[in-house]
């Protein structure tokens, strides 16, 4: 099983494929981009749909129809007096990472599966890590923490270039801010970052939202999908996840969250020598056979903990 795309440039993508499967008996690639596809289904290989990662470039735009929904999440929280502030970095034991842990635990307990995901996942501990901000919602007239966030730090030739939203917890006991406060601590949190290391309005700054897996695609993304042969039965699978998986992962959920911040095609214009640098990506698992079970049973074996 291959995870993810080889670390290679574009050009040297198809031979170092080639090289990869020479020597191995790999027969699935799970998450890759459209390139990777592209080369393995020209090899013959299924390619399916799997999921949809979205980013957004900073700063964010928040004007207009387009974000409306999450622009509304967002004034809600602020009319509730939440900020949002850095944690600075703390010793191991301080007072700061015991409230970070008694928000998880009011969130687990708000989730039909009441645990933390243990595996395929990076696991986000409550205290201070190299590479990654963590930030917190605060109430403005108690100080009490409602929700933390923790941004993973995104380097272009060793320059951070963005950041990616690796978790956001938040208390949803308490009603009147619910959605607003994950969505206030994603956009406040990563302009909070970017202001600490100093950008400008000039340089580019990702925001990464990750994926929302067993993603529809919609328009010309499903057109582009169709032109590669797919696993009919893997499709199949995917989509009874998505209809009747949401007890046990938030699929649908977690994807209605992102598709807020509306990503969209990459160069999008929007005024006179302006654009819009934002882009959905669609993720594929390629697969050697149509009816991939051997592999299935590998990756449940693997999410399961089995493996």
């Amino acid at each position: 099983m291959g995870f993810f795309d080889p670390l290679c440039s574009e050009s040297d993508l198809d031979p170092v494929l080639g090289s990869f499967l020479a020597d191995t008996d790999c027969s699935v690639f799970w998450k890759v981009s459209r390139g990777t596809a592209q080369c393995l289904a020209a090899r013959g290989w299924c390619i399916t749909p799997y999921g949809i990662e979205h980013e957004v470039f900073l700063p964010l735009e928040l004007g207009g129809s387009r974000r409306r929904n999450l622009r509304r999440e967002i004034a809600s929280a602020r009319r509730s007096g939440l900020v949002v502030e850095q944690v600075e970095a703390a010793e191991p034991g301080a007072p700061i990472w015991d409230e970070l842990a008694q928000v998880t635990r009011r969130w687990l307990l708000s989730r039909t599966q009441r645990h933390e995901i243990r595996r395929a996942t990076r696991r986000t501990p409550h205290r201070h890590e190299a590479h990654c901000t963590k930030v917190v919602c605060r109430s403005a007239a108690t100080g009490h923490v409602r929700g933390w966030a923790a941004f993973d730090h995104i380097y272009d030739q060793g320059r951070l270039a963005g950041v990616g939203l690796n978790a956001v917890r938040w208390d949803s006991a308490k009603a009147g801010t619910t959605n607003g406060i994950a969505s206030l601590l994603a956009a406040e949190g990563a302009k909070l970052v970017r202001m600490v290391h100093g950008h400008d309005d000039a340089t580019p700054f990702v925001l990464s939202l990750g994926e929302s897996p067993f993603g529809i695609p919609s328009g010309e993304s499903s057109m582009q999908c169709s032109a590669l042969r797919a696993s009919l039965p893997l499709q199949a699978l995917f989509a009874l996840i998505r209809k009747y998986g949401e007890p046990l992962y938030a699929v649908r959920g977690l994807d209605t969250w992102k598709r807020k911040w509306r990503a969209e095609s990459a160069f999008a214009p929007t005024g006179p020598g302006k654009e819009v640098h934002e882009e959905v990506q669609i993720t594929y698992i390629a697969t050697k056979h149509e009816l991939p079970l051997l592999e299935v049973g590998a990756t449940l074996a693997l999410v399961l903990g089995k493996g």
